[in-house]
């Protein structure tokens, strides 16, 4: 691809408000502010079958998601050598892999080795790409970048607001109803305490997939708890800073988004012991006795965020950008 061509951009933006298209979306806004070109194509309509095209795949695709409906999409990058940048995500890459078929993961790899660069958004899970499919053309850019925030709405604040006037503590909590994610670890542990306390629960739904059974079993019976869906990065940004805890419960994930945007607004985080955990207190996914004893040392002896880790984080997002950009955009 000569350097005048625009790099197609595979990928949605919000909604959902999922953790790729909340990075598609942060990259987008970064792109536009450099004035470099590109064109965002949505998967689930775009064909790729304009072979003399550079590609940037920031999709959950078929590496993360080997369906019949993703091979035939990908038919043609599993075929031949393509411009494809492809960053790949997935923080239970890990945990899906040994679970797809021989043919699914033959297929991810010939579309891995036809790829002219990966971009793996942790160390870990480079290493284990690399291991598992003997490939050389990897490189690592975290997901931290630049974000911008837009006007909270005033539905977010009228809702928080109320939550404040009825609770001592509030705590937050991202991503979606399934066993994954972990909200049930979240709310057993509160649950000796929450109301003793005055402790408020607020759970935000990225909406991008929904275990029914799992939803109910979290929310039975449970006044101190609010759930928010569909909310901009913005409001959540907003409610972070307003908040007390941010409490981030996956049993994997290769960096963790959310929990370091926590940190960069000044909120304090606890987190399962995956993906981004600098100077940040752990506990193992289920282990709900020691979740719940941080979250009864934070109520005790509250702290505040280490600045050192906000700055630093914050120079992080501009070499990861500029890192992106001179990898995928030939700037």
């Amino acid at each position: 691809m000569s350097l005048e061509k625009t790099r197609k951009i595979i990928g949605r933006t919000p909604p959902p408000y999922g953790g790729v298209s909340n990075y598609n979306q942060n990259l987008i806004h970064a792109l536009n502010q450099k004035n470099i070109r590109y064109q965002l194509i949505d998967p689930t309509l775009f064909s790729f079958y304009n072979l003399e095209l550079g590609y940037f795949d920031s999709y959950n695709s078929i590496v993360e998601n080997p369906s019949l409906k993703n091979i035939i999409r990908y038919i043609p990058f599993i075929l031949k050598d393509k411009n494809v940048i492809k960053v790949i995500h997935a923080g239970d890459f890990q945990i899906k892999l040994p679970h797809f078929s021989r043919l699914q993961r033959f297929l991810i790899k010939r579309y891995l080795k036809n790829c002219s660069k990966i971009i793996c958004v942790s160390e870990e899970l480079r290493k284990f790409i690399s291991d598992s499919f003997q490939i050389k053309n990897l490189c690592v850019v975290s997901s931290l970048l630049p974000y911008f925030n837009t006007t909270v709405t005033s539905q977010t604040k009228r809702v928080f607001n109320q939550i404040a006037s009825l609770s001592r503590t509030r705590i937050v909590g991202i991503g979606v109803f399934n066993e994954f994610y972990g909200f049930q670890n979240i709310i057993d542990a509160l649950s000796p305490f929450a109301i003793e306390k005055k402790i408020h629960l607020i759970l935000i739904d990225g909406g991008f997939t929904n275990n029914a059974g799992y939803r109910n079993k979290c929310l039975k019976s449970h006044s101190w708890i609010t759930v928010l869906e569909q909310i901009s990065s913005s409001d959540v940004h907003w409610i972070m800073k307003q908040s007390d805890l941010f409490i981030r419960s996956v049993e994997k994930e290769s960096f963790g988004l959310s929990k370091v945007e926590a940190i960069i607004n000044g909120t304090n985080v606890i987190s399962t012991n995956t993906g981004y955990t600098r100077d940040i207190p752990t506990y193992q996914f289920g282990d709900v006795r020691t979740l719940s004893q941080l979250i009864r040392n934070h109520i005790n002896v509250k702290t505040v965020v280490n600045g050192n880790s906000q700055s630093k984080l914050l120079e992080e997002m501009e070499n990861n950008l500029n890192s992106l950009i001179s990898i995928a955009f030939n700037q």
